[in-house]
This record gives structure tokens, sequence and C-alpha cells, in this order.
């Protein structure tokens, strides 16, 4: 009776350990679900998180630009137009007229810069100059018989824009660009 006994009592005790296991390792498949599950959803919110910092960080980066290139273009006006004009002279051979139209801020600067650099297609060229103050400082528009090319900030700025929308995902690249004041707290 007594081996009876011990008997039950192994195999109550084998019976019982068996139980309590399977329900520890259910326990544990359920929290290490949860966990998986927590940190799947935690990873997504980083990674939206992290799209949202890229995205934010561009805006202030563009709208700094903003505040900063117009400044910048007044100042360094005349050098952006001679850079368009110094790039267009590969496209000069043979031309007898270039009209360049600037803001008429810059016309005579213009003039008396080129006038102190050798001619930018030969000296037989006809150089005409227009006030355009429809233009920017620092923009221009050139043309010749043949072509022409210019350099415009709007242009510029929209094709900047829709670059970066593309890229970031941030819309069809054709929406308008950021403003300044789409950004609160900006005093300046």
């Amino acid at each position: 009776m007594e081996t009876a006994r011990a008997e039950a009592f192994a195999e109550g005790h084998k019976a019982g350990t068996a139980e309590a296991s399977a329900t520890t390792e259910r326990q544990v498949a359920t929290a290490l679900t949860a966990i998986a599950q927590r940190l799947q959803t935690m990873a997504q919110h980083q990674s939206e998180a992290n799209e949202m910092a890229a995205r934010n960080a561009v805006r202030v980066a563009m709208a700094v630009a903003r505040k900063v290139l117009p400044e910048t273009a007044r100042r360094n006006g005349l050098g952006e137009v001679q850079a368009v004009l110094d790039e267009c002279a590969a496209h000069l051979a043979g031309e007898a007229r270039m009209r360049v139209r600037v803001n008429g801020s810059l016309i005579e600067p213009l003039r008396e810069k080129l006038a102190a650099l050798p001619s930018i297609a030969g000296d037989e060229m006809v150089l005409d100059m227009v006030a355009d103050d429809r233009l920017a400082v620092g923009d221009c528009r050139a043309e010749w018989e043949t072509g022409g090319c210019e350099r415009l900030t709007d242009r510029l700025w929209q094709d900047l824009d829709g670059i970066i929308e593309r890229a970031l995902g941030m819309g069809d690249g054709h929406s308008p660009p950021v403003k300044d004041e789409e950004f609160p707290g900006d005093e300046t």
C-alpha cells in the first residue's frame, strides 16, 4: 500500500509539474507575443517619427533658405548673371547678337564688368542689355538667334520644391512652395 501511495504521489507530482510547466510555457509564449507586437508597434511609431523629423528638417531648411537667399542674390546678383552668361558662351559660336535682360539695378554694373572682361563670344558679337524690372536681382534672360538661356529664381524654387516633395513623398511635385508663414513663431 505504501508503494501504491508513493507511486500515486509521484504520478500526481509529475502531472502537477507538467501542468505547471505547460501553464508557464503558455504564459511565456503569450508574453513574448505581446512583447513582439509592442516592439513592432514601437518600431512603426519610431519610423513615422523619424520620417516626420526628416520632413520637418527639410521644411526648416527651406524656410531658412527662403529667408537668406534673397539677400544673398541681392548682394551677388551680378555674379549670378555673369555665371549664366559664362555658361551661355559655349553656345554662342557664330552668333552676331545676344540680348540680355536683367533687373535695371544691374545694367550699369554688368556693362562695366563685361567691358573689363574678354568678350563672351568674340569681338564681332553685339551685346544688347535691356533693363527688365520684372526680373529679380540676379535673374536674367539671354537670347540669341539660335537659342537662349535664363536664370529665374522663382523657377529654381519651384524645381527645388518639386524635387524635395517627390523625394520625401510629400506631394505630387507640383504643389505650391512652402511659405515662411507656415512656420508659426517666425517673426523675422
